[in-house]
Protein backbone atom coordinates (compact mmCIF):
# COMPACT_ATOMS: atom_id res chain seq x y z
CA UNK A 1 0.00 0.00 0.00
CA UNK A 2 2.71 2.04 1.10
CA UNK A 3 4.60 1.61 -2.44
CA UNK A 4 1.50 2.55 -4.64
CA UNK A 5 0.91 5.37 -2.74
CA UNK A 6 4.57 7.06 -3.14
CA UNK A 7 4.15 5.59 -6.84
CA UNK A 8 0.95 7.81 -7.05
CA UNK A 9 2.61 10.59 -5.57
CA UNK A 10 5.99 10.52 -7.83
CA UNK A 11 3.40 10.08 -10.85
CA UNK A 12 1.24 13.42 -9.96
CA UNK A 13 4.69 15.24 -9.26
CA UNK A 14 6.34 14.40 -12.57
CA UNK A 15 2.99 15.02 -14.67
CA UNK A 16 2.69 18.83 -12.78
CA UNK A 17 6.30 19.36 -14.05
CA UNK A 18 6.57 20.94 -17.23
CA UNK A 19 4.38 23.67 -19.05
CA UNK A 20 1.85 23.95 -22.11
CA UNK A 21 1.47 25.93 -25.37
CA UNK A 22 -0.65 28.22 -26.38
CA UNK A 23 -2.41 29.41 -29.49
CA UNK A 24 -1.70 33.26 -30.01
CA UNK A 25 -3.65 35.25 -33.03
CA UNK A 26 -3.25 38.31 -34.01
CA UNK A 27 -5.97 40.05 -35.87
CA UNK A 28 -7.20 43.09 -37.52
CA UNK A 29 -10.97 43.34 -38.01
CA UNK A 30 -11.78 45.72 -40.92
CA UNK A 31 -15.51 47.09 -39.71
CA UNK A 32 -14.92 49.97 -42.44
CA UNK A 33 -16.09 50.39 -46.21
CA UNK A 34 -11.91 50.75 -47.09
CA UNK A 35 -9.12 47.93 -48.47
CA UNK A 36 -6.49 48.20 -45.78
CA UNK A 37 -2.53 47.03 -46.62
CA UNK A 38 -0.45 46.43 -43.41
CA UNK A 39 2.92 46.44 -44.95
CA UNK A 40 5.66 45.70 -42.90
CA UNK A 41 9.23 46.61 -42.99
CA UNK A 42 10.41 43.42 -44.39
CA UNK A 43 8.87 43.67 -47.49
CA UNK A 44 6.00 41.77 -46.93
CA UNK A 45 2.85 43.07 -47.22
CA UNK A 46 -1.42 42.04 -46.35
CA UNK A 47 -4.48 43.21 -47.61
CA UNK A 48 -6.85 42.99 -45.22
CA UNK A 49 -10.14 43.51 -47.37
CA UNK A 50 -13.37 45.74 -45.97
CA UNK A 51 -15.88 44.58 -43.33
CA UNK A 52 -13.59 41.13 -42.30
CA UNK A 53 -11.06 39.93 -40.37
CA UNK A 54 -7.20 38.79 -41.31
CA UNK A 55 -5.69 36.93 -39.62
CA UNK A 56 -1.85 38.86 -39.24
CA UNK A 57 0.15 36.11 -37.57
CA UNK A 58 -0.84 32.29 -35.50
CA UNK A 59 2.05 31.02 -33.10
CA UNK A 60 2.33 28.66 -30.55
CA UNK A 61 4.21 29.92 -27.52
CA UNK A 62 4.15 29.19 -23.77
CA UNK A 63 0.65 29.62 -21.90
CA UNK A 64 0.07 32.33 -19.28
CA UNK A 65 -2.38 32.22 -15.88
CA UNK A 66 -2.67 35.96 -16.23
CA UNK A 67 -3.94 37.73 -19.83
CA UNK A 68 -2.68 41.29 -20.32
CA UNK A 69 -3.69 42.97 -23.51
CA UNK A 70 -0.62 44.55 -25.44
CA UNK A 71 0.03 45.59 -28.85
CA UNK A 72 1.92 42.50 -30.42
CA UNK A 73 5.48 42.44 -31.05
CA UNK A 74 5.27 41.74 -34.73
CA UNK A 75 3.77 45.95 -34.76
CA UNK A 76 5.99 47.32 -31.93
CA UNK A 77 9.05 45.17 -33.40
CA UNK A 78 8.80 45.67 -37.17
CA UNK A 79 6.69 49.15 -36.91
CA UNK A 80 4.13 48.46 -39.90
CA UNK A 81 2.67 50.80 -42.15
CA UNK A 82 -1.14 50.97 -42.84
CA UNK A 83 -2.15 52.24 -46.06
CA UNK A 84 -5.81 52.50 -47.03
CA UNK A 85 -7.75 53.12 -49.85
CA UNK A 86 -3.57 53.59 -51.84
CA UNK A 87 -2.76 56.28 -49.61
CA UNK A 88 -5.91 58.72 -50.15
CA UNK A 89 -7.20 58.10 -46.61
CA UNK A 90 -5.27 57.78 -43.36
CA UNK A 91 -5.81 55.80 -39.93
CA UNK A 92 -6.29 58.46 -36.97
CA UNK A 93 -6.25 55.40 -34.14
CA UNK A 94 -3.17 54.61 -33.11
CA UNK A 95 -2.45 50.95 -33.59
CA UNK A 96 1.06 51.25 -31.32
CA UNK A 97 -1.48 51.94 -28.26
CA UNK A 98 -1.72 48.92 -25.91
CA UNK A 99 -5.35 50.48 -25.02
CA UNK A 100 -6.86 50.50 -28.70
CA UNK A 101 -6.05 46.28 -28.62
CA UNK A 102 -8.64 44.08 -27.80
CA UNK A 103 -7.80 40.52 -26.23
CA UNK A 104 -9.75 37.48 -25.26
CA UNK A 105 -8.85 34.34 -24.10
CA UNK A 106 -10.12 30.87 -24.06
CA UNK A 107 -9.51 29.56 -20.50
CA UNK A 108 -8.65 25.53 -19.80
CA UNK A 109 -7.96 23.77 -16.46
CA UNK A 110 -4.28 21.27 -16.20
CA UNK A 111 -3.09 19.59 -14.05
CA UNK A 112 0.33 20.51 -15.71
CA UNK A 113 -0.34 24.28 -15.31
CA UNK A 114 -1.82 23.54 -11.71
CA UNK A 115 -4.65 25.54 -12.41
CA UNK A 116 -6.14 27.39 -15.14
CA UNK A 117 -4.58 29.16 -18.21
CA UNK A 118 -5.22 30.74 -21.34
CA UNK A 119 -4.98 27.91 -24.11
CA UNK A 120 -5.88 30.35 -26.70
CA UNK A 121 -5.05 34.21 -26.87
CA UNK A 122 -6.81 36.84 -29.47
CA UNK A 123 -5.47 40.25 -29.87
CA UNK A 124 -7.67 42.44 -32.32
CA UNK A 125 -7.58 45.74 -33.68
CA UNK A 126 -10.81 46.50 -35.03
CA UNK A 127 -10.67 49.55 -37.38
CA UNK A 128 -14.09 51.05 -38.30
CA UNK A 129 -15.10 54.33 -40.95
CA UNK A 130 -15.13 56.67 -37.77
CA UNK A 131 -10.99 55.62 -37.50
CA UNK A 132 -10.37 57.18 -41.12
CA UNK A 133 -10.48 60.20 -42.84
CA UNK A 134 -8.53 61.80 -45.57
CA UNK A 135 -5.03 62.32 -45.73
CA UNK A 136 -5.54 66.12 -47.42
CA UNK A 137 -7.45 66.92 -44.09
Amino acid sequence: MRRLFFLLLISVGLTSCGDSDSTYITSINNNSDYEIIVHFPVDSSLVCNSNQETIIEEYWAGSVKKMSCMTPFIFKHDKAEIIINGGAKILTKDIYDDNNWLCKGEEEWSLIMVGSYYSKITTTFVITNEDIKDAQQ
